[in-house]
């Protein structure tokens, strides 16, 4: 499993962001701007960083696949697929 270090050089693939925005939420706040990233002035001192464990990750995966299926049963198909693609790491 990759470490913070590593995840820190990741580059942005989706064109939305949600790959950073999922990301960010294993990143600490202090090493939030390695990505590029600016937190708004209300959100600094606030980012509490999710533990980086394969059983965190696979839960928020689980969490997307429930939130594309929603979408798909609600007939938002391009917003499915996206998140479906977003979960099965395939980039576009």
């Amino acid at each position: 499993m990759k470490t913070i270090d590593q995840l820190v050089t990741y580059k942005r693939e989706a064109i939305d962001g949600r790959d950073l925005s999922r990301l960010i939420q294993f990143i600490p706040e202090n090493r939030i701007s390695d990505l590029d990233i600016v937190l708004q002035p209300e959100f600094v001192g606030k980012h509490v960083a999710k533990e980086l464990t394969r059983e965190a990750i696979l839960e928020c995966l689980k969490d997307d696949l429930a939130f594309a299926f929603e979408k798909a049963l609600s007939k938002r198909e391009i917003s499915a697929v996206c998140t479906l693609l977003f979960v099965c790491g395939i980039g576009f």
